[in-house]
């Protein structure tokens, strides 16, 4: 099956603007064009503050499915990565989202010693 001229063009450019800029051109894997070149020939439109936060939130539903799937640490790095942006679209910088992570911590206590409360009494009166 041969592929278009075009697609040609932009995956040859792509391979080379990688090696020039990372050092690193196309994985063997993507020369049948399964992923980069398609990943660039996609449209993207920047969103405003809803919008944007709304598909935050989308992605970070997608990145908990990956993680709780596979169970691999690397991809908390993902939904950290969407829980800061959603932070900072919120007006909150990184670095003060944990600063209240660790006052909450501070006052409600963390999961260091993996204790969970499983019910509150609400009725003190006995």
């Amino acid at each position: 099956m041969k592929k278009s001229s075009k697609l040609d063009s932009i995956h040859n450019k792509l391979d080379k603007v990688l090696k020039e800029k990372h050092g690193v051109g196309l994985h063997d894997f993507d020369r049948r064009y399964l992923f980069h070149t398609t990943l660039f020939m996609c449209k993207n439109k920047k969103q405003n503050g809803a919008e944007y936060a709304s598909e935050l939130e989308k992605k970070l539903k997608e990145e908990v499915a990956e993680y709780l799937e596979s169970k691999a640490p690397v991809e908390l790095v993902d939904v950290l990565e969407v829980v800061q942006a959603l932070a900072e679209n919120a007006g909150v910088s990184f670095d003060e989202l944990l600063a209240m992570k660790e006052e909450k911590q501070r006052t409600n206590g963390a999961f260091h010693k993996r204790l969970f409360l499983e019910c509150v009494e609400d009725d003190w009166s006995e």
